[in-house]
């Protein structure tokens, strides 16, 4: 129900709480007829599995064991990647916008050439 680009809140603050406690009475109202009867027809095959092996994959609902997969290692990896490329797009830019501005303050550099813009 709320698993993909669910939203977050922080408790502390009171209209972030309201806003939670609201998304759980909507929940509820909305599915607790349905999850009773889903819970009912599933309860006994979650005890026999559980009872034949509680480490199976489908018990590891925790961050940390998230963390052990491997598409949350590929995803990380992926994402420093990605992160450390914007960074180097960020330094990029960050040094082009330098060389305008110091040719804007007439510092007495010469006009930016190309040269200095692709460097």
């Amino acid at each position: 129900m709320l698993d993909t680009n669910c939203p977050t809140w922080d408790i502390a603050d009171c209209s972030q709480a309201l806003r939670f406690a609201v998304v759980l009475i909507l929940l509820r109202t909305s599915w607790l007829t349905e999850l009773r009867r889903r819970f009912d027809e599933a309860k006994d095959g979650f005890h026999t599995a559980w009872k034949k092996d509680p480490f199976a994959r489908r018990f590891r609902w925790k961050m940390a064991h998230q963390r052990e997969e491997p598409e949350y290692k590929e995803m990380a990896a992926r994402l420093q990647r990605e992160e450390e490329e914007v960074a180097k797009l960020k330094a990029d830019i960050q040094k082009r916008v330098n060389v305008l501005q110091d040719q804007e303050k007439g510092t007495g550099k010469e006009t930016a050439t190309s040269a200095q813009l692709e460097a």
